[in-house]
């Protein structure tokens, strides 16, 4: 299993997500451009003392991820948004929107808030 994050934008939220990756010693891919430097203080502080443990690869956009590594994986893509932020992925050479992706199986996730009802 890896986890693949597309243009991420908040430093502490891929830090959290690179602790648990150091944890379970799950991959953690980046897809640029990201929304800060690696060398974030909120990134690393989030991310604690495991950063020595991620393994971690930088790629420098969604196309260049899948010809490398990709398309030798079955994907299973969510958003929190809806797919709002993944519009024009790149999938095996042709470019989809997210909704021609959620109709091939891609997933949401969909976020409770207590006391939202």
């Amino acid at each position: 299993m890896h986890i693949v994050l597309y243009n991420p934008e908040i430093p502490p939220n891929t830090g959290n997500i690179a602790r648990l990756c150091a944890g379970t010693r799950i991959e953690l891919h980046l897809i640029e451009p990201l929304g800060f430097s690696l060398d974030d203080k909120y990134l690393k502080r989030a991310g604690l003392d495991y950063w020595p443990y991620v393994n971690l690869s930088v790629w420098k956009n969604f196309e260049f991820y899948m010809n490398k590594t990709g398309k030798h994986h079955r994907l299973v893509m969510t958003s929190a948004r809806g797919g709002k932020s993944c519009t024009g992925l790149i999938s095996r050479g042709r470019t989809h929107s997210f909704s021609d992706l959620k109709r091939k199986g891609c997933l949401r996730i969909f976020l409770i808030y207590p006391n939202t009802e």
